[in-house]
C-alpha cells in the first residue's frame, strides 16, 4: 500500500484550517455570552463582584429596573438588598440620542 504524500499534506492542511475556523467561531460565540441570541435582549447584567475571601463574594446584579445585592458563599445565596432604578427624563433623552 502506497501513501501519496501530497494528498496527505493537503488533507492535514484542510483539517487544520477547519479546526482554526471552528475555534474562531467558538471564540465569537463565547464573546457574545455563549448563548443563542434572543430578540428580547438580555435582562440580567452582572455589574460588579467583590471577593470577600476564597469562598465568599458579594455581587451587584441588574435585572430590568432593579439592582440586587447578593451574597454568595458556602452556605448558599442570600439577597442583601433590592433597589429600584429610577430613570429621569434626561436619562431617556440620552438613550434616544444614542439610538439616532
Amino acid at each position: 500500500m502506497e501513501v501519496d504524500v501530497s494528498r496527505l499534506v493537503f488533507a492535514v492542511g484542510v483539517m487544520i484550517i477547519m479546526f482554526l475556523v471552528f475555534a474562531w467561531g467558538l471564540k465569537l460565540w463565547a464573546a457574545k455570552g455563549g448563548v443563542v441570541p434572543s430578540t428580547g435582549g438580555r435582562r440580567l447584567k452582572l455589574k460588579e463582584t467583590l471577593y470577600i475571601d476564597a469562598r465568599n463574594r458579594v455581587c451587584l446584579i441588574e435585572q430590568d429596573n432593579e439592582v440586587l445585592t447578593v451574597a454568595l458563599g458556602a452556605s448558599g445565596i442570600t439577597l442583601i438588598n433590592k433597589k429600584e432604578i429610577v430613570t429621569t427624563a434626561s436619562d431617556d433623552e440620552k438613550k434616544d440620542t444614542k439610538k439616532a
